[in-house]
């Protein structure tokens, strides 16, 4: 099963990188981190293979696929980890496909303090300082139409073969104002430079963040979206159509519990999974890991220790 895994396209999603990728082998053998971590810019199309990757920041450029190989098996682990991840335009990460769910384990970790004064940005094939997008797009009124990297219309004509989403002069009539595009801007409180923040796994513009996990992904049947309710100011029905990657709890989870009562039956959670109870306030770190052990039956889900 895929824990964390994404990508962003300039062709249509789901689609497999291509076999003449270049593999990148691990680089913290016997499970060792590297004296000096340094920084990946993924210009071409390279296979990461299972093992133990450890970077400092990782760039995903236009032209570039960093794509992790399916060894097949939950035991096949391969884990990746960097102080950041930047997807920019027209760049690929990639775990498995829509017609090929990752079945193996890919683990995405980001390491270092929480507040170093580093932050992660757009650079060129060189590691320069760079655009993340087209200034124009912020100063005169640009439209973003929804569809996917790759599979663009912006004149009603067919595919425009570009990875920028948001072309469009005329704002779309089914999305409205959410169209519009109105740029990026420093993080409250932080740099001037600071776009993305720290220690995080961002995509910038042009890119896209997906997920083909043999376990918990919606299996779309629609090649261009994903489904939608028929009420859409129905949260009740958003959480029906979330596959079995999440669903809501039935009841309070309190602490020392064993047990979640879940308001459906998830049918491919079993032991050995781990899956995180959500917090209901605003800080993520009130967020907690569990994981499912033997026992329980239909939505009723037993946890190795008690929360």
């Amino acid at each position: 099963a895929v824990l964390a895994a994404l990508w962003a396209a300039p062709v249509a999603r789901g689609e497999p990188c291509s076999k003449d990728c270049a593999p990148l082998a691990a680089n913290a053998a016997g499970g060792r981190a590297p004296s000096v971590a340094r920084d990946l810019r993924v210009t071409q199309c390279l296979e990461v293979l299972p093992g133990l990757h450890i970077y400092r920041w990782v760039h995903v450029l236009r032209g570039g696929a960093l794509c992790f190989r399916d060894g097949g098996s939950p035991s096949v682990v391969t884990d990746f980890r960097a102080k950041s991840i930047l997807v920019q335009q027209g760049g690929r990460l990639v775990a498995g496909s829509r017609e090929a769910p990752f079945e193996a384990k890919l683990l995405l970790g980001l390491w270092g303090p929480a507040a170093d004064g580093e932050f992660i940005g757009c650079v060129d094939a060189d590691g320069g300082d760079a655009e993340c997008y087209d200034a124009e797009f912020a100063q005169k009124p640009h439209f973003c139409v929804g569809a996917l990297p790759g599979v663009l219309d912006h004149d009603g004509d067919g595919d425009d073969g570009s990875d920028d989403p948001c072309m469009s002069r005329e704002m779309p009539k089914d999305v409205g104002l959410n169209a519009l595009f109105e740029g990026y801007a420093p993080m409250l409180g932080e740099d001037s430079g600071a776009l993305f923040g720290r220690k995080v796994l961002a995509v910038s513009y042009g890119g896209s963040l997906e997920l083909f996990g043999s376990k918990g992904a919606v299996r779309w049947t629609q090649a261009r979206m994903c489904p939608t309710p028929d009420d859409e100011a129905n949260a009740n029905a958003w959480a029906e159509l979330s596959g079995e990657s999440w669903t809501r709890l039935a009841a309070t989870a309190s602490a020392g519990a064993d047990q979640l009562q879940l308001a459906r039956e998830v049918e491919t959670w079993g032991p050995g999974d781990t899956v995180i109870v959500g917090t209901t306030d605003w800080y993520p770190s009130h967020s907690e890991p569990a994981n499912l052990t033997v026992g329980g039956s239909g939505a009723d889900v037993a946890l190795a220790a008690p929360l």
